[in-house]
Order: structure tokens, then C-alpha cells, then sequence
């Protein structure tokens, strides 16, 4: 008998990739920067890319236009019933005005012990001592739901919230967790600020590394959240940022203690509201920091939040409601006859957290331009943008001293995309508009940057 022996090999294949070297040959590189008379660099300028964060140029520099910079948000508090002897029978009224910054961390004017006394000392002024009734909140807009083009991956992380009807600290909650041995369980230790009617699960593990690779998953109009991922092992605390499920039932609970803690008594349960029962009484007004700080914040720190509610004022402004397809219609009827809109540009929201929004290069440099040339706002739109090697998104690019404090402008950045847009300055009364964008590469988000870095340090400083 014969024995027929076959021999069975595996080929592995090893590919070391070098992590630093970004190849703009493996990606769509769309790029382009001119003057009236010059182009200086242009590469599939006409073709549409997924913009990220570049995308709040659009936003900002249309709200600048419309809103102007000196532009409010209000907010009405007021009351309904009678005082008799120190005591309202009746409910305290929050008229929301979709104000980003209420109890915002980013602006020293906005932050929750500035706001919540404003409105103590307008009670105090009518010497109510006592509230026989609730804390109502007026919506002036129908509920926004999260954009159809928002991934769910994104939507209960703190920068993928979207705005509420009434927005309170950034939408953001901290959750502070704690992790044991490499491969246990984590626990959730603390909700700040409390939460109440949702709950949120830990399946998160404790891993070797040193990184924040926790990941929350939600949205508000579900009760129970969770956390996926992993963060370091052997942490009494380490906390994360979420979106804040229901801004609007946090900022009563708030508002509630705070008065308590005051002197000021309450009787019956807190309740949100769409109407107000009896004739309202102003109390105060909180105005918001101007649309002139709103959008510096928002461009250097890349908020969402923000961008997102620019957009939806637009669309508020433009047709009465607030709804992201209204926005699209705002931005589009602004810019139709200033630019080659339709040619360069498809949009979904305001902040450029959706991979669904596109435009060009082309149509990046021609909104740059057409501000520079008509707007009368050009100084503020140059304010709200970064500066190379110096602040916000752009401090640590573009720190080469040829151009280092050259560059104004700002960046973009999600998984497979890097851009930048802006103007280099060449002199006081020469700004070049420039756009960068890189999709689809499968080097690191890191190498790009430091190719682009690169090359735009090269083209500007000839």
C-alpha cells in the first residue's frame, strides 16, 4: 500500500508600514489657494470631499452675515400666579431663547453660579421667599430630532449632542469611572450632574493602555445608555464626557436646588411645560455673549454644539422652524447668487460631525474670498479663526518660524480626513485664501498633518 503524503504550507505575508509616512497618492487630495491673479497650488480642487470641522467656516461666516456680530441669544424667566406675603402661587417660566451658552464652561459671563444668581436676585426684587407651584420651561420651536446623516456611533459622545430645545452646560454630563485589573469589568462611580429617569451602563474593561477609549452610546429618547470600549486599569477615577440626554429636565433640577440652598422654598414638584398657564411676568432676561464671541469660540475650539445651533437659528431665521433641512435651505439661499453654490457644496448640518457633508476646494477658497472682498464683518470673521503655531486648532501646525503666526484659518479632522482652510498673510493687506483637504487615506490621521504641514510651509514661504 502506498501512502500519499501532502505537505501543507501557510505564507504569511508581513507589511510594516511606516507610521509617519502619509503618501497623497493613496488619498484624494483636494487643494487650492490663489489671489485674484494667481494660483499657487491647485489639485482636484473641483472635487467633492467629506470637509469635517472645515465645514463651521460655512456656518460661522453665514451666521456673521445674516445675524450680524452683535447678535443674542435671550432667554425670558417670568412667572405666572400672584405674591401674597413673600409667596408665589404660581410657577416660575423659563422662555427658552435655543441659547448654546447657558451655563456654558467656555465663557466667563455664562457659567451656571452667574446665571442661576441673576435670576435668585429677580426674585428676591419681587421678594418671593416661597414658590407654592413648579418650574415651567417654554419651548419656542418644535423639538429637534438628531440629523438623519449623524452616525450613531457619534450621537451620544459630548461632541455629537445636538441642540436642545433649552441648552444648559454644553450639553455634557462627566462620568466618573473606576477600573480594577487588566480585563475586569468598570464601574460607574458618578454622574455629574445628575441624570434622573436614565440610566447609564458600564460594559466598558480595564486595559493596559493609557487612552481614553470609552464611548458612549445614546440618544435622548432612549432611558438607558451604555458605555463600550476600554480605559486604563487600576484607576480609582477617570472621567469621560457624554452628551447630556435631556439638557432641559437638568437644568430645572438644577435651578431647583440652587433656589433651595437660597432660602427659597418650594412646594410642588418640578414639570416641563409647551404652554404657559395665566398671564406671564418678566422677571429678567439672560442674554448670551455676542455672535462675535459665540463664533471665535466655535471656530477655535471646533464646538459642535454651537456650530450646530448657529445652524439651526439660520434655519429659524429663514423659515420660522428650526429643522436641519431648513438650515440647508438657509445657508444655500444666502450664498446661491454670492458663489458657485450648487457646484461646490452638499451640507447636513453645521458642524461637520455628519461624513455625509461634501464641497470642494474651489468652494471653500470662493467663500474665503467673497468674505475678504465684500463682507463689512471680514475683521470679526478674521478673529474667529486660529493662528498658526499659536492658538485653537492650528497651535501646534504651522510652526515653522517662515510661517508661523502666518496663517489664519482652521482645521477638520475624522477618521480618514485631514483639512485645513484659511488665508496666509502674506502682508497687512495681502491675505491668500487657501483649502486642504485629505479623504481616504490609510496612513495615520498624523502623517497627513505633517504632510500638509509640510507642503503648505513649502508653497508659502517661496
Amino acid at each position: 500500500m502506498k501512502y500519499i503524503v501532502t505537505l501543507c504550507f501557510t505564507l504569511i505575508f508581513v507589511q510594516i508600514i511606516a507610521q509617519d509616512s502619509f503618501n497623497p497618492d493613496e488619498a484624494l487630495l483636494c487643494k487650492l489657494s490663489r489671489t485674484e491673479s494667481k494660483v499657487f497650488f491647485s489639485e482636484h480642487s473641483k472635487v467633492p470631499a467629506v470637509p469635517a470641522s472645515l465645514l463651521k467656516l460655512v456656518t460661522t461666516s453665514t451666521a456673521l452675515e445674516v445675524l450680524g456680530p452683535n447678535f443674542r441669544y435671550r432667554t425670558r424667566v417670568g412667572y405666572t400666579g400672584d405674591i401674597i406675603n413673600g409667596v408665589l402661587h404660581g410657577n416660575i417660566i423659563i422662555v427658552s431663547g435655543n441659547d448654546p451658552t447657558l451655563g456654558s464652561d467656555l465663557f466667563d459671563s455664562t457659567s451656571v453660579d452667574i446665571l442661576f444668581s441673576q435670576i435668585k436676585h429677580s426674585l428676591e426684587l419681587k421678594q418671593i421667599q416661597h414658590i407654592k407651584g413648579d418650574i415651567q420651561i417654554q419651548f419656542n420651536s418644535a423639538t429637534v430630532d438628531y440629523p438623519a446623516a449623524r452616525l450613531w456611533e457619534d450621537m451620544g459622545n459630548y461632541y455629537g449632542g445636538i441642540p436642545n430645545n433649552l441648552n444648559f452646560r454644553d450639553n455634557t454630563i462627566r462620568i466618573t469611572l473606576k477600573s480594577a485589573e487588566v480585563g475586569s469589568k468598570v464601574k460607574v462611580v458618578d454622574i455629574a450632574p445628575d441624570i434622573d429617569y436614565y440610566t447609564i451602563q458600564s460594559n466598558v474593561i480595564a486595559a493596559a493602555h493609557q487612552k481614553d477609549s470609552a464611548y458612549v452610546y445614546g440618544i435622548s429618547q432612549l432611558q438607558k445608555w451604555w458605555i463600550e470600549g476600554s480605559i486604563p486599569a487600576n484607576r480609582e477615577a477617570f472621567t469621560i464626557k457624554s452628551a447630556m440626554p435631556d439638557p432641559s429636565m437638568v437644568f430645572v433640577q438644577d435651578l431647583r436646588l440652587f433656589l433651595k440652598e437660597n432660602q427659597i422654598a418650594f412646594s410642588n414638584n418640578t414639570e416641563e411645560s409647551t404652554s404657559v398657564d395665566g398671564a406671564f411676568q418678566l422677571l429678567c432676561e439672560v442674554y448670551s455673549p455676542t455672535l462675535s464671541e459665540i463664533i471665535k469660540v466655535t471656530n477655535h475650539k471646533s464646538n459642535n454644539l454651537f456650530a450646530d445651533q448657529l445652524f439651526l437659528t439660520l434655519a429659524e431665521r429663514y423659515s420660522g422652524v428650526q429643522s436641519w433641512d431648513n438650515g440647508v435651505l438657509a445657508i444655500e439661499s444666502f450664498w446661491k447668487d454670492k458663489i458657485d453654490y450648487a457646484s461646490n457644496f452638499n451640507i447636513k448640518d453645521g458642524s461637520g460631525l455628519s461624513p455625509k457633508n461634501h464641497l470642494t476646494s474651489e468652494g471653500i477658497v470662493q467663500l474665503l474670498e467673497w468674505m475678504q472682498n465684500n463682507s463689512s464683518h471680514f475683521d470679526v470673521f478674521k478673529e474667529s479663526l486660529a493662528i498658526g503655531g499659536q492658538s485653537g486648532t492650528l497651535e501646534y501646525v504651522f510652526r515653522d518660524p517662515k510661517i508661523k503666526g502666518k496663517i489664519l484659518g482652521k482645521s477638520g479632522s475624522m477618521e480618514s480626513v485631514v483639512a485645513y482652510a484659511g488665508y496666509y498673510i502674506k502682508n497687512d493687506n495681502n491675505y491668500i485664501p487657501f483649502c486642504i483637504i485629505a479623504n481616504n487615506f490609510l496612513s495615520s490621521s498624523k502623517s497627513a498633518r505633517k504632510y500638509i504641514d509640510k507642503y503648505l510651509t513649502a508653497q508659502f514661504s517661496k
